[in-house]
């Protein structure tokens, strides 16, 4: 081989080189490599094989020899298959078109090189991404091995002598010039693998960063020394503070309630211990306004790869207050259910003793009534005996109907006008006389009431009051054995505003220290030799009724010495006094010759209605149910009176009250009813009722209930006149 020939072939091998133009070119179309693009890449490597066979070395005259084989082979490993057809079709031609006796060969060449190339792709698609220098370096010397075959194609007289002179370069040049090709295109592939990888990685941190700044979780980074360093909006608008006044801050100090850090700190410690670098858990934030708001935190530790020392902490978390709260409610209101379960079991237990210790006396001395041998004495005291019976079973109800109104929310309050002398004094005098203080003889009540206060008249529920005063002396009587029991009032302020401070003193036997914080519950009854009586609702009641009235209760007590009970009102005071409080006294009802219906299911509440209306001079009738009423009022239409009450089978009191505003218009209707919440009067009153009275009732009670009726009914039929003159 001369050195021209060397030359030639070095020449060729330089131009090989700018193959690599060639490949930038196609990884650059990778992303939208349409077949348009496979075209202009085969035309491409098509003109730079027809290059190299332009700058050949010749060995004689007809026979040339090129670097097409390394061009094909090559382009068929990394282009693929259209791209190195049309190469091959082009330097074909040419080959064709150059002729010589060499032809045969150089065709045979250019197909078996391309096809090398394309076929070794296809049953090894990843060489690439293994040890491409020995497959590279395995294809050259297959490829020019076959191109040393080719030689055959040649005339015989010029077999032998070709592969003389082309074997050495044949098989050093050419495989390496594969290899160097080849390596150069497989480092480019590589190159542009890194690029891709980086700007996909660029775009997933764009993404990553845009979703942790744009996210309703919230994000934060925390460097080595415990600065933060990064946080997205959802925090900010989380904390309350701005993206200046947290860049740089440390997190613990600007972050957690100064009692919490050091808990905190120690958490951080452990974090950087474990193994994984990853640690949850849930923690109490401090905002800017100085509230807190929970966060479930997961944190990640973050490290230097170099290095493997600690670069900071990144942290997502998760605000679940809401989600917390609503847990403490479950948790409260299933204590609250076991704690009802329990209350269930002891009111049950409290209701059988209580109710049935004065029914049994009521039963028991109504028995013995009937007995002839009494004399009136002792009937006269089995009478008290069954009178104070019913009255302390009538408490009990009207306690538990009471603690009822209170935990549903409709207890009923009613304000009017009224002198609180007249308040506190009346139920003094009351407690003076009972039967419970007259069993004790060695106790003395005293009223404290101010002088300045005589004349003050104010708006409040008197009857609640009083009720309260009522449980607060009775307890101070049953847990007193001798001594003073004192109460009274005064006028305080708080907060710019007027209020009535009651107080209830005793020297009994205190309260203990365990039972202090129990002693307003339900049910809750401390042990007392002297006196055990009642259900445990008295202090509870008191509660709600004060706490209705927007006032407060509370009590101090040493054991062994005795107790104060506390509560305050607002204090609203009027120059307007009550009926009752002027001492006036209602008109007696003329009731004579008067129609009167009482609607009544119950046939023994009727027959004491009508003992109570028998002296009356009315006309007393019985209806058992709404119809029979409304039946009635057809046959009797010109009835004065309606006692009705609302619960009766058939048709109940409401629906008979709508027929009768309907038919007949001029009848007094009062409602009688045993139910007791709030609403029970509003509701009579709105539908049309001219009066309302609950059960159990009276003598004076009923009278005065039909004489406000009558007098409104009046009054309205006056005004109805009035407005047709």
């Amino acid at each position: 081989m001369s050195s021209s020939s060397l030359v030639g072939l070095l020449q060729n091998t330089a131009i090989l080189l700018a193959l690599s133009l060639v490949y930038e070119f196609w990884w650059n179309q990778e992303a939208y490599r349409t077949l348009p693009a496979r075209i202009f890449t085969g035309i491409m490597l098509g003109m730079t094989g027809v290059i190299l066979m332009l700058t050949p070395w010749t060995y004689i005259p007809g026979i040339y020899f090129d670097t097409r084989s390394i061009l094909l082979s090559v382009s068929g490993l990394f282009f693929g298959v259209i791209p190195t057809l049309i190469a091959m079709l082009i330097t074909g031609i040419v080959r064709i078109i150059q002729g010589g006796g060499g032809m045969w060969m150089g065709l045979a060449v250019i197909t078996l090189s391309g096809l090398t190339g394309i076929v070794w792709n296809k049953i090894r698609p990843g060489w690439k991404e293994r040890k491409s220098f020995p497959e590279l370096i395995i294809l050259g010397y297959v490829v020019h091995l076959l191109m040393l075959l080719c030689t055959l194609l040649l005339p015989r007289d010029r077999i032998a002598d070709t592969v003389r002179s082309i074997f050495i370069p044949l098989f050093t040049i050419y495989p390496l010039g594969t290899v160097l090709l080849g390596s150069l295109l497989v480092n480019q592939y590589r190159n542009w693998q890194n690029r891709l990888a980086a700007k996909r990685l660029e775009e997933s941190e764009r993404r990553f960063s845009d979703m942790l700044r744009n996210t309703n979780l919230y994000s934060a980074i925390i460097d080595a020394s415990g600065k933060i360093n990064f946080f997205n909006k959802a925090f900010l608008d989380a904390t309350g503070y701005s993206e200046s006044e947290l860049t740089g801050m440390d997190a613990i100090d600007i972050l957690v309630s100064p009692e919490n850090r050091k808990d905190y700190k120690d958490r951080l410690t452990n974090l950087y211990s474990v193994s994984d670098g990853r640690f949850s858990f849930e923690a109490d934030i401090l905002t800017k306004s100085g509230s807190t708001i929970i966060v479930s935190w997961n944190y990640t530790v973050l490290k230097d790869e170099s290095t493997g020392e600690i670069d900071g902490i990144a942290c997502i978390g998760e605000n679940i207050t809401a989600r917390k709260q609503a847990e403490r409610e479950i948790i409260l209101a299933r204590q609250k259910a076991e704690e009802n379960d329990k209350l269930k079991t002891v009111f049950l237990s409290n209701m059988s003793h209580e109710i049935r210790t004065p029914l049994n006396a009521i039963l028991g001395f109504t028995s013995l009534m009937t007995e002839e041998k009494l004399n009136d004495e002792e009937k006269n005291n089995f009478r008290k005996i069954i009178s104070g019976s019913s009255e302390r079973l009538l408490n009990i109800i009207n306690d538990i109907v009471d603690i009822s109104k209170i935990e549903a929310g409709q207890l009923n309050i009613n304000k009017t006008p009224g002198s609180l002398y007249h308040l506190v004094s009346e139920i003094v005098e009351s407690i003076k006389i009972s039967p419970l203080l007259r069993e004790t003889k060695e106790i003395e009540i005293e009223l404290h009431y101010p002088q300045d206060l005589v004349d003050l008249n104010i708006i409040t529920d008197h009857k609640r009051i009083q009720q309260v005063l009522s449980n607060l002396l009775v307890n101070a009587v049953k847990f007193t054995e001798k001594g003073k029991i004192a109460t009274g009032v005064e006028k305080i302020s708080k907060n710019g505003k007027g209020q009535l401070k009651f107080f209830v003193r005793d020297s009994g036997q205190g309260i203990p220290e365990d039972k202090k914080e129990l002693i307003f519950n339900r049910f809750t009854k401390l042990s007392s030799e002297k006196y055990q009586e009642g259900a445990g609702l008295g202090l509870s009641i008191a509660r709600g009724i004060v706490e209705a009235l927007e006032g407060e209760i509370w009590f101090d007590s040493v054991y062994g010495k005795g107790t104060v009970f506390y509560f305050t009102i607002p204090c609203i005071e009027t120059d307007a006094v009550s009926p009752e409080n002027r001492n006036e006294k209602a008109p007696e009802v003329n009731l004579k010759g008067k129609k009167i219906i009482i609607a009544e299911d119950d046939n023994n509440s009727f027959l004491y209605i009508k003992q109570l209306l028998n002296k009356s001079g009315a006309v007393i009738m019985h209806a058992e149910n709404g119809k029979d009423l409304i039946d009635k009022l057809g046959d009797i239409p010109d009835t004065d009176i309606v006692l009705l009450d609302i619960a009766m089978p058939v048709m109940d009191g409401y629906e008979a009250l709508e027929v009768i505003r309907k038919n007949w218009p001029h009848i007094t209707v009062i409602a009688q009813t045993a139910y007791a919440f709030a609403n029970e009067r509003e509701l009579c009153l709105s539908k049309g009722c001219d009066a309302y009275i609950a059960k159990p009732f009276n003598s004076s009670g009923l009278m005065e209930t039909i004489h406000e009726a009558l007098k409104k009914r009046l009054s309205k039929e006056l005004s109805d006149q009035d407005i047709q003159i």
